[in-house]
């Protein structure tokens, strides 16, 4: 398939806490039709989602998995679907993709424009979580969720604060920042998966030093979370292709694959690449 990268360049200088908010990002979007006639385009509140079925659409007695997709700074909804398709690649979910209510999410740095304005964003989605359940024929605890850059950064947020909400949660180009590793919390055994390109300049892969929005590595990003939920897992290493390194934490109890660092190497700020298709990667984890 196709690929068509897109340069997202945020008007002005955006203010957080008195510094510049998140640089500009580079999101790679898959050449396919926007969106398909099943899709339901909601709100709560003064809040708006799409929510993508299975191309075979709900089927009658059958009990799904429920799955958020969280855009990156200066995206959209629309955009982050375009990117993932997860509804076209599985009949196993139905598929939310929030719109941020600030142009970035309250990612828990408590450094940008959505903590000064008071978005709520954490809140939002625990709420939309109970709707759906109502609503849908969903699996009890089967609730998952995935972000790319500054979404990446949300989607740590949520596990920190509400990892009894999920049973995992995945980042994309999103090292942790600093501020929310601090204060990180996870109460619930939740699985967490993190895939970094290593030459990434927009989240770098190493961390950023900086006095409003610092980020720890990727690597101590799965490590902070890993020695939350299992603080004796058993870490071993493979090279799937001679790009990609994985890092793979599991139970020492049973084995089971509990968290998981991916490692691009020389990959950039990304959402998939030449030889690593993120999505269907991400599906096979959670």
């Amino acid at each position: 398939m196709k690929k068509l990268l897109l340069a997202l360049v945020l008007s002005g200088v955006l203010q957080a806490c008195g510094s510049q908010s998140h640089p500009t990002e580079q999101v790679e979007l898959n050449e396919t039709p926007e969106e398909t006639s099943s899709d339901l385009h909601l709100s709560l509140g003064d809040r708006f989602y799409t929510l993508a079925f299975p191309e075979g659409g709900v089927k009658e007695g059958k009990a799904y998995k429920l799955l958020f997709a969280f855009h990156g700074s200066g995206g959209t909804e629309k955009r982050m679907q375009r990117m993932t398709r997860f509804e076209l690649l599985s009949d196993d979910y139905l598929v939310i993709y929030p719109k941020s209510k600030e142009i970035e999410w309250d990612e828990g740095c408590e450094c940008n424009i959505a903590h000064r304005l008071g978005a709520k964003d954490v809140e939002f989605i625990v709420q939309l979580i109970d709707k759906m359940h109502a609503e849908y024929n969903l699996l009890e605890g089967e609730n998952y969720a995935v972000g790319f850059s500054q979404g990446g950064l949300f989607s740590q947020n949520m596990l920190c604060k509400f990892s009894e909400k999920f049973q995992a949660v995945a980042s994309v180009a999103s090292p942790m920042s600093d501020r929310l590793s601090s204060m990180c919390s996870i109460t619930d055994p939740t699985s967490y998966m993190l895939v970094q390109g290593t030459a990434d300049r927009v989240l770098p892969y190493q961390g950023l030093v900086h006095h409003n929005f610092g980020l720890i590595s990727a690597p101590k990003t799965v490590e902070l979370i890993t020695s939350q939920t299992i603080p004796d897992a058993i870490v071993t290493e493979s090279t799937p292709s001679e790009r990609v390194t994985e890092k793979l934490y599991r139970s020492s109890i049973d084995a089971t694959l509990l968290s998981k660092l991916v490692s691009i190497n020389g990959g950039g700020h990304a959402w998939s690449f030449e030889d690593y298709s993120t999505s269907n990667q991400l599906l096979d984890f959670f």
